[in-house]
């Protein structure tokens, strides 16, 4: 797993215009939900008194789903899809992080590969996460030390809660939008602690692409996600002849005959 450059590669991107417009109003509601809580926590700081809370209106919840899938087979384009909505969304103002999950040989191989990443990235982040999130990131990997050591064994919990801890103090002030890339080839731990990040809500959400292996973990794990409404599933199939005449003329360099 490595962080990587948003920009796509290669020629423009063509065609997908309804499953755009899908993923942007996903986006959309993301960001006023990030919003939203980060306005909650500044009233709170503010010393709100309990009273006063009391009598004022309740404000609605913005309920959303905290992550997007987008599924498709083998090269149908869901990396280049995701790429180009993650560009937006970073020109929206979201700090985006990209993880490819190619560590499935390691227990938390491509959750271990993202926080060495953070870590030199951005270091200073691990002195604002807290004394046992920072214990249990350097559980994880060398790069996260010295800290002090755990006094039990290190569970899924703790490790979703010390990942997301990292990732939000990356981008102080910012929502934080997580593309994993390819999430079908993580490993079980990797692939539970990030579906479970799409449960911690705002300032993150998850961007997750992957290939619909009917019957999978994976494949049960995001219907749950789905039906419970932490997540949006956008399936992505054949481009239509007229755009894949488009992209190939692009390839091209010149108007096919």
């Amino acid at each position: 797993a490595c962080l990587a450059g948003l920009q796509p590669r290669g020629p423009a991107f063509v065609g997908r215009a309804a499953e755009l417009a899908r993923a942007h109003a996903w986006l959309a509601a993301a960001l006023t939900a990030s919003q939203q809580a980060a306005s909650s926590r500044a009233s709170a700081a503010d010393g709100v008194s309990a009273m006063a809370t009391a009598e004022a209106p309740a404000a609605a919840p913005h309920r959303r789903a905290a992550a997007l899938v987008i599924r498709g087979p083998a090269g149908i384009g869901k990396t280049r899809f995701a790429r180009r909505l993650a560009a937006d969304a970073r020109a929206g103002g979201w700090h985006v992080v990209q993880i490819a999950a190619d560590g499935a040989d390691r227990a938390f191989g491509v959750v271990t590969d993202l926080v060495d990443d953070l870590v030199a990235l951005a270091p200073a982040a691990l002195e604002t996460v807290g004394t046992h999130a920072r214990a249990v990131l350097a559980a994880l990997t060398a790069s996260a030390g010295p800290a002090q050591a755990l006094p039990g064994p290190l569970t899924r919990h703790q490790v979703i809660g010390a990942v997301r801890r990292l990732l939000l103090a990356t981008a102080p002030g910012q929502p934080v939008l997580l593309l994993a890339d390819d999430l079908h080839a993580a490993d079980d731990g990797s692939r539970e602690t990030l579906l479970q990040l799409a449960a911690a809500g705002p300032p993150l959400a998850l961007l997750l692409t992957c290939r619909p292996e009917a019957g999978t973990a994976l494949a049960r794990e995001i219907e749950r996600l789905r039906r419970a409404g932490q997540a949006e599933l956008i399936e992505l199939g054949p481009l239509p002849d007229g755009e894949i005449e488009q992209l190939v003329a692009q390839v091209a360099g010149r108007p096919l005959d």
